[in-house]
């Protein structure tokens, strides 16, 4: 609710759309409340079980190949280790393959 209140104190003149995955969080009691006490806000959720629409789900999927790929981790220390090293290769150019993201299906709903 306070990042909301963030958005709106820039750009109060305006009605925000929220493009949303269905997630709990999202959609939760609290959530419809308030939605109802505030017309400046708008949300609208992709459909359920739609990857392709939500980016994040193409970063953790590229992130899994590159963290775990055969690997077996003891801790979730060494999980993050290896992220960590992964963000600073990708950061230092290190990296053979980059993250790709094809933005053309965003089209549809655009």
């Amino acid at each position: 609710m306070a990042f909301l209140h963030q958005l709106y104190q820039r750009s109060s003149e305006s009605v925000l759309v929220l493009i949303l995955d269905n997630a709990t969080i999202h959609t939760s009691r609290v959530v419809k409340q308030f939605l109802n006490k505030h017309d400046w806000v708008v949300f609208e959720h992709l459909l359920p079980y739609s990857p392709a629409y939500n980016p994040i789900e193409r970063f953790w999927q590229w992130l899994k190949v590159k963290v775990y790929e055969a690997s077996i981790f003891a801790t979730i220390e060494e999980v993050i280790g290896k992220i960590r090293r992964l963000i600073w290769h990708y950061n230092a150019g290190w990296l053979t393959t980059s993250i790709h993201f094809d933005f053309t299906s965003y089209a549809q709903i655009l």
